[in-house]
């Protein structure tokens, strides 16, 4: 079973949004494998798993709320990856899930300078494993952020880089995957995503995102490299 460990916060979103991006998580999860059975933990509301045995798979989604925040749920979520670390049990992170996997190992996250990175941009592969196959030296993916990851934790390897976002893409060992775009996201999902957030972001970012939205991605890919790995990290 994958546990999905939902960060949003429903004080910080309509509920029809909340909805609508659990599902597109869960629907991309299920591509994992044939069997695939996901249980919600909705983390963000204190629904905490009880222990990490729990679950084959981890998978920290995406939220609009910070790591550094002091709230209580993100402060348990936190000692939930430092507990999944240390057995070394498989975890997926996705942008929020990206961030705190990699604040509660001790790297570091900060709202970046850049400002606001939506829409579709690519990156290269700076290191190839084996379970990224079909091989491919760039990925293109969907994104939402100003948050980054600025320093990975000890032991942490970067698999992807820009001129952007310096980590885009990281691994621990074989049990941790983790990036800052967003696989599970739709075009459709990620257009009204960005026009609900329009007002807080200059308007060219705005119309570049809507732009680069129209452009392919590779979010399938993505979905095949996470099974491969997770195949790989049992």
């Amino acid at each position: 079973m994958i546990g999905l460990l939902d960060a949003y916060d429903p004080e910080k979103n309509r509920e029809p949004y909340h909805s609508e991006y659990t599902k597109l998580a869960v629907d991309g999860l299920k591509n994992l494998t044939d069997s695939s059975r996901v249980q919600v933990y909705k983390v963000a509301q204190g629904q905490m798993p009880k222990n990490g045995s729990e679950c084959r798979l981890w998978v920290i989604s995406g939220s609009p709320a910070s790591v550094y925040e002091e709230l209580p749920w993100i402060h348990q979520l936190r000692n939930f990856v430092i507990e999944l670390d240390s057995h070394k049990y498989p975890l997926l992170g996705l942008c929020f899930g990206h961030q705190m996997i990699a604040s509660a190992l001790g790297g570091k996250v900060e709202k970046s300078s850049k400002g606001w990175g939506v829409g579709t941009r690519s990156f290269p592969i700076v290191q190839q494993k084996l379970w990224m196959n079909p091989s491919a030296t760039e990925i293109r993916l969907i994104y939402s952020h100003q948050d980054q990851v600025v320093r990975l934790p000890k032991e942490s390897d970067c698999l992807g880089t820009s001129p952007f976002c310096e980590y885009e893409m990281y691994c621990k060992g074989s049990h941790i995957l983790s990036m800052q775009g967003h696989p599970e996201f739709s075009k459709a999902f990620a257009e009204s995503r960005l026009e609900s957030r329009k007002s807080h972001m200059p308007q060219d970012i705005y119309q570049t995102g809507l732009e680069t939205l129209k452009e392919s991605n590779d979010s399938r890919l993505i979905w095949t490299w996470i099974s491969n790995w997770l195949n790989e990290s049992k």
